[in-house]
């Protein structure tokens, strides 16, 4: 097998791996995981209580003020959320055009050359433009994906954040 075959197998194994230790987790398993990236490169093995929560993971935080929905996220150490995955829609409406800020460039073992945001980011948009369909919906449609470094991405996630209730 040439070398760089040989290297893409390894990167779908290892994704593999943390999809089936996200799996066990959702289903409350506790056993020992050998993630396929630790098989086949000699580290540890992965433990279903060390894979994060997606919640925990990329914790979100919601506040309305001054016409603005702000959202913020806070990333775990030794994950990353995807700038290109973000993506906000008011109920029943088409995505918004979001205004990111600037993100560090990843060489990502999945998606390649791509950019990134660790520790945390943070989004603000105007209130108006979450209304545009329906006023009295007052809820957003918010998704994003995100990684731990080297072991695993989480699927892309989707949450509906009630405008009233932000906090």
């Amino acid at each position: 097998m040439r070398p760089d075959r040989s290297q893409g197998l390894c990167t779908v194994l290892r994704r593999l791996g943390g999809l089936l230790a996200l799996c066990l987790l959702a289903a409350g398993g506790q056993a020992q995981l050998t993630s396929a990236g630790g098989l086949l490169q000699g580290r540890q093995p992965l433990q279903a209580s060390t894979v994060l929560p997606a919640e925990d993971a990329f914790r979100l935080t919601t506040l309305v003020a001054g016409g603005s929905l702000r959202l913020t996220w806070q990333i775990a150490a030794n994950h990353y959320l995807y700038r290109d995955k973000f993506e906000l829609a008011p109920a029943g409406g088409q995505p918004l055009a979001l205004a990111l800020p600037e993100a560090e460039r990843l060489t990502d073992e999945f998606f390649g050359e791509t950019a990134v945001y660790f520790d945390s980011v943070q989004l603000t948009v105007p209130l108006e433009a979450l209304s545009a369909t329906d006023p009295a919906a007052g809820v957003v449609t918010v998704r994003f994906q995100g990684c731990a470094k080297e072991l695993y991405c989480y699927p892309p996630l989707q949450l509906q954040v009630p405008l009233q209730t932000a906090r």
